[in-house]
């Protein structure tokens, strides 16, 4: 199992300070991993049970690793489709979005460009459902 890129948005309800960020998760080992916010040191928890991140367990103090991502890693948009979409000032706001292939990233984003440049349009760490 590959690593999965993803994106984070620090939500303010939850005591973040409503910034975005990216990392790349292990999806290869079954553990729960803290992933602290570079900007405002608020954490985000995640359950990955046999390459699936999972709800269940998400608050669970048994973190096995924490993971501190580079502060140029933050940006005040976001960089995903998915988190863009899910509206940060909704009541069910989105703290997460997996990056599957350039189609993700936002149309007008640099790193739609420089993942098209790099990977072309290839999915990396999960394979896509066939329908």
């Amino acid at each position: 199992m590959a690593k999965v890129w993803q994106e984070f948005y620090c939500t303010k309800s939850g005591g973040g300070c409503g910034k975005y960020f990216m990392i790349r998760l292990n999806m290869g080992i079954d553990y729960v991993v803290t992933i602290v916010c570079p900007n405002c040191k608020h954490e985000h928890s995640r359950n990955i049970e046999k390459g699936v991140i999972k709800e269940n367990g998400r608050f669970d103090s048994k973190s096995r690793e924490e993971i501190y991502p580079p502060k140029s890693s933050v940006t005040d948009e976001p960089r995903t489709k998915a988190l863009k979409n899910g509206g940060s000032q909704t009541q069910n706001e989105r703290d997460g979005a997996v990056v599957e292939s350039a189609d993700d990233f936002v149309q007008d984003s640099i790193l739609r460009q420089s993942w098209l440049d790099r990977f072309g349009s290839r999915v990396f760490g999960r394979q896509k459902e066939k329908s």
